[in-house]
């Protein structure tokens, strides 16, 4: 199937899931995730109607979506290194993998010298796995989410996750389940802020995020088939 037929099915299996839970399907984004994908293969997604595209990499971002009309709905969904954050910075306009306080602050002052406001979203551990990145408690996730109310070219706007790797459904429901009530706690804890985005699912469990709440799916491979380039 072409990348267009992908994102079409894709999109009417959004709107199936979502009704069947009791959801708005038009509360549920997708985002296509072009790690090693193509110029090509981003410029077809383009051209299908997707306007929310994902990098891990800041490299790729920049080879990729430098000049391009795609840059305005940009995210950096990777794990950001601080010396890299101000490259990310002026590429994107939402970071979507803040794991730590020195992070955040790196990038609220990269973001304060180029005069732009970047949407945030924080990550979270819920799987425990060593493999991961992402606040691996509450208590850490909150101080960071605390102090983002002091800096002045930050907007927070929800929390992010990557499900287990497990071929168990009910495994993977359940960590979306727990990152649910974090989200939701978070949503009470600061009601100052925007907080009005749940990043969980990508291309092996995203029907089940959908279900359990996602706001924004990731989705790579099940849009783009295998990468292009390893």
């Amino acid at each position: 199937m072409s990348i267009q037929d992908n994102i079409i099915r894709i999109r009417h299996e959004i709107e199936l899931i979502s009704r069947a839970s009791k959801r708005i399907p038009s509360e549920v984004t997708l985002m296509a995730v072009t790690k090693k994908q193509s110029i090509e293969a981003v410029a077809e997604a383009l051209a299908a109607g997707i306007s929310c595209f994902g990098e891990n990499r800041i490299q790729e971002a920049a080879e990729k979506y430098a000049g391009h009309p795609a840059r305005t709905m940009l995210h950096i969904v990777g794990h950001v290194q601080s010396n890299k954050a101000a490259k990310a910075v002026e590429l994107a306009d939402w970071i979507d993998s803040v794991d730590s306080l020195k992070l955040l602050k790196k990038i609220d002052g990269a973001a304060g010298k180029l005069g732009k406001t970047v949407q945030v979203l924080f990550e979270y551990n819920i799987s425990g796995e060593s493999s991961k990145s992402g606040f691996e408690n509450e208590a850490d996730l909150f101080e960071t989410l605390e102090f983002a109310g002091k800096c002045k070219n930050i907007s927070p706007r929800g929390l992010m996750t990557i499900g287990p790797l497990s071929d168990n459904p009910e495994n993977i429901r359940n960590s979306f389940i727990r990152m649910r009530s974090i989200f939701e706690k978070a949503v009470q804890r600061y009601p100052q802020y925007q907080l009005d985005q749940l990043s969980m699912g990508m291309s092996n469990d995203w029907k089940i995020a959908v279900e359990e709440g996602s706001t924004l799916i990731r989705v790579g491979t099940a849009i783009f088939g295998a990468r292009t380039q390893e």
